[in-house]
């Protein structure tokens, strides 16, 4: 692959590889790639062929499943949706694509209490915590005021519902050793 196509990939990607997406963003900002980046960038390419090769394109409905997912994963799809939190309890609408090590996912934050922090996987510690299922300051990070009273309760919950389907949907792979917990149906297909 030429210095000039492996430029002409990067400019023109528009997937969801954050290695991918960090070069584009240098090469818009600097108008150029160091040999080492362009020897990255067609090592990446390159691979995303041979995993697009191997991969089995499903579209199965999984409603209802929750995965607890790494921080390191949940900190690639902060970046990609340029969240302010990370989505670390995350309710599974469909599974997309699967390989032999990853599955790619839709999915939203959950909107259930996971007994941790949905964004910070943190153990909550004071009651309104555990009730709402986030902290105060991931809270305010999602953009709802957290309650401080237990009659407030339901009112959160409204709220976060409704920030929750406002920021709505997103694609992401994640490695199969990387899911954490599975609740639900789905875990039949880590299988495959």
């Amino acid at each position: 692959m030429t210095n000039s196509e492996v430029i002409k990939q990067v400019q023109n990607y528009e997937g969801t590889n954050n290695f991918m997406n960090s070069l584009k963003r240098g090469y818009q900002k600097y108008g150029r790639l160091t040999e080492n980046q362009m020897a990255a960038a067609v090592r990446t390419i390159e691979g995303m062929r041979r995993r697009e090769q191997s991969q089995k394109r499903i579209n199965i409905n999984l409603v209802g499943d929750t995965i607890k997912i790494g921080r390191k994963i949940a900190l690639g799809i902060k970046e990609q949706y340029n969240l302010e939190f990370h989505p670390i309890l995350v309710d599974v609408t469909a599974v997309t694509a699967i390989t032999d090590k990853a599955i790619r996912f839709k999915g939203k934050l959950t909107k259930e209490n996971g007994g941790i922090c949905r964004c910070c996987a943190k153990t909550l510690t004071d009651e309104m915590s555990q009730l709402t299922g986030i902290g105060p300051v991931c809270a305010k990070y999602v953009g709802v005021e957290h309650t401080k009273t237990k009659e407030d309760v339901e009112k959160f919950k409204e709220d976060m519902s409704k920030k929750i389907d406002e920021i709505g949907e997103f694609e992401f792979w994640i490695p199969k050793r990387a899911v954490i917990k599975w609740d639900g149906n789905g875990e039949v297909i880590m299988k495959l």
